[in-house]
């Protein structure tokens, strides 16, 4: 981990404020190292910093999070991830019957491709044809 990172955690109140060797190093101890694992970890899998934070608080005088919440939290976490992995397998598909189709020895996309990524747009955003128009000229000879 950075020392940007650590100092940006540290500051957003995620870490202890650290104690200092006499050379003004800031020195850590093995709670603080197990703190900056699990919010790395945390981090890792998209938690936001303040969810992070309410996670490892350790100060009485601060709620941490109740059983409910770590709970709706890690559910809806999953939730995003199971879309995530979703859209990837999706975009793999696509990526597969693309490198399957003939490309006629030229680099542009088949037209039966470009074809179907235009039933997929219009399908899955007809809101965003509205206001959107594309205008051709007629060709002149």
């Amino acid at each position: 981990m950075s020392v940007e990172a650590i100092r940006f955690y540290e500051k957003a109140g995620v870490l202890p404020a650290a104690q200092r060797d006499a050379s003004g190093y800031r020195v850590y101890d093995e709670s603080t190292l197990r703190l900056l694992v699990t919010v790395r970890w945390g981090r890792d899998l998209g938690f936001p910093l303040e969810a992070m934070a309410a996670f490892v608080r350790s100060d009485p005088g601060q709620p941490g999070l109740r059983r409910e919440e770590v709970t709706r939290l890690l559910t809806e976490r999953v939730q995003a991830i199971d879309l995530e992995i979703q859209r990837l397998r999706q975009k793999r598909g696509e990526l597969g019957a693309l490198a399957a189709m003939d490309f006629d020895g030229s680099c542009r996309m088949p037209g039966a491709f470009v074809d179907e990524l235009m039933k997929k747009h219009e399908a899955a955003e007809p809101e965003a044809q509205r206001g959107m128009s594309v205008e051709s000229k007629p060709k002149t000879a």
